[in-house]
């Protein structure tokens, strides 16, 4: 009720609502009812308002117990739009809410891609030119409830997430706060038939705790240590509350700067040592591993590739064309390895790198906070101000 009325006519619209309800649960419709009463200001009477709601498509999102809720009306507009682009991919972006209780992410309008949008037969990018105003716009059109969840795309061929959407919906999940779904769908079937992203409690997984959050832990511990130590904890006050939330936002945000300073650090490493290290293990004269073992390992990669894999001769005579077969044979590897349950050895070999590479990164940065903390603890100690529990 959006009205202040008395306990009458409070007690005659709910049984009037009750009514309504009893008759939506008896009926086998394939949809819902949205039901408006509206109470005339001088008159015992209720006007009652039915719109239809048709039923959502629900979709599983990859990797996670949380679904994608897309109503009738987006799933005719992503229609409309793939009929307009049939020879290229086409997407946009999805309006919508997000229930963390529910586990739902429900997507009920679309923004169009803009004008600065590329379409190919192969891949669809997402333009940005006015987009951010759109956005705020329709947020501030529904009553600042409906947000920006994420984006779509069509797909020419009937098939699953291909590699680059894979590496997208991966990207998106580190680098935007949840939800954040990214769905494709073929041009001649019903919207959207797969989802791939992060919802809101699947953002710090296992590799976002070690290898992030961990290493911006442990550059930030002398910080969180003087506060804990300096301020009065037994008779918190409004500055000890606000410098407590302080402190989790900053652990959440010290995790994705810890993976841009990481990733920063792995560039400027590969430049100065030659570039990405290359795999060399299946090379015929490599001796890390047997021949035998070697062999089978090339008869494998080669059949899933479909190409036959260099002979010893051909290394020897076309050492890059041997070279790209094997480059070929571990973007495959990291492609069909993402399963983190059952290749748990190789995950927790990624943690690693990325705990090191990134405490690597953040060094510097953790020396002049440690020189910083000491300063301020020296000047606590001397100046003893009113918020510091050592003071008197």
């Amino acid at each position: 009720m959006t009205m202040p009325m008395t306990d009458a006519r409070l007690s005659a619209m709910t049984a009037m609502a009750t009514e309504e309800l009893m008759r939506l649960a008896g009926a086998n419709a394939d949809g819902g009812e949205l039901v408006v009463g509206v109470a005339e200001p001088d008159s015992p009477s209720t006007s009652w308002r039915r719109l239809s709601v048709s039923k959502f498509l629900e979709i599983p999102v990859e990797g996670s117990e949380w679904t994608l809720r897309l109503s009738s009306h987006v799933a005719g507009m992503i229609r409309e739009e793939t009929a307009r682009f049939p020879n290229v991919e086409t997407g946009g972006l999805l309006i919508g809410s997000c229930s963390s209780l529910m586990k739902t992410v429900t997507v009920v309008d679309l923004i169009e891609a803009p004008e600065d949008s590329v379409r190919t037969p192969t891949l669809f990018v997402l333009g940005t030119k006015g987009m951010k105003n759109r956005i705020d716009a329709r947020f501030e059109e529904s009553g600042r409830s409906l947000l920006d969840v994420g984006t779509w795309h069509s797909h020419l061929a009937e098939q699953g997430p291909s590699p680059t959407d894979r590496k997208t919906a991966k990207q998106v999940a580190v680098e935007r706060a949840p939800p954040a779904i990214l769905s494709h769908c073929h041009s001649s079937h019903v919207p959207c038939h797969h989802a791939s992203g992060r919802a809101m409690n699947d953002y710090l997984d296992a590799y976002s705790i070690k290898a992030r959050l961990a290493p911006a832990a442990l550059a930030i511990a002398p910080v969180i240590v003087l506060i804990v130590l300096a301020f009065n904890w037994v008779q918190p006050s409004l500055p000890e509350a606000i410098i407590g939330l302080a402190v989790m936002v900053l652990f959440f945000a010290a995790s994705n700067v810890a993976r841009r300073l990481g990733k920063r650090k792995e560039r400027q490493l590969f430049a100065t040592t030659g570039g990405r290290p290359e795999n060399r293990e299946l090379n015929h004269l490599d001796k890390t591993l047997d021949e035998r073992t070697k062999d089978r390992y090339r008869k494998f990669l080669a059949k899933q590739l479909e190409q036959p894999a260099p002979t010893r001769d051909m290394e020897v005579e076309d050492p890059d064309e041997a070279a790209a077969f094997y480059v070929q044979c571990y973007n495959w590897l990291r492609e069909n390895t993402r399963d983190t349950e059952k290749f748990r050895i190789l995950f927790n070999e990624n943690i690693a790198y990325g705990y090191y590479r990134n405490l690597l990164a953040l060094k510097p940065y953790g020396i002049v906070l440690n020189l910083l903390t000491i300063a301020a603890a020296a000047a606590i100690i001397y100046y003893k101000p009113d918020f510091a529990c050592c003071r008197g």
